[in-house]
């Protein structure tokens, strides 16, 4: 009867430790399914924090060139206006001179005396 008693937790002994050892290996396995999905989630965000980086210089690069166009189109307008205003002054100047011309001439003394005339004319008929 010791003997089978024996026997008894002997076996009893064994099933535990055959039931230790399989939750070792269930748990063995879940760790080594949880280690690699860990890893492929490191991998994922390793190579998002790539990408962010990535588009966040060609951002900056983009800034870049915006900020070299600007400066770039302000320097073109800014030499366009100084080239209006230096031909504005240059016809006005153009200008003033055609019209001392034009003061001068004996074609312009004559639309005087015509304007007088038609002005004189009008005056007469308003009486």
């Amino acid at each position: 009867e010791e003997r089978d008693q024996v026997e008894k937790v002997q076996s009893s002994y064994d099933d535990i430790v055959a039931d230790k050892e399989s939750r070792d290996a269930e748990t063995t396995e879940k760790l080594v399914e949880t280690t690699k999905l860990l890893e492929e989630d490191r991998a994922a965000n390793a190579q998002l924090f790539e990408q962010v980086q990535a588009k966040q210089r060609e951002e900056e690069e983009f800034e870049v060139e915006c900020e070299e166009t600007k400066v770039s189109n302000d320097e073109v307008i800014a030499k366009t206006e100084t080239e209006a205003n230096e031909a504005n002054v240059e016809f006005e100047v153009l200008k003033g001179e055609e019209v001392a011309v034009d003061a001068e001439s004996p074609e312009a003394e004559a639309e005087k005396e015509m304007a007088e005339t038609i002005r004189g004319g009008e005056l007469l008929v308003e009486d």
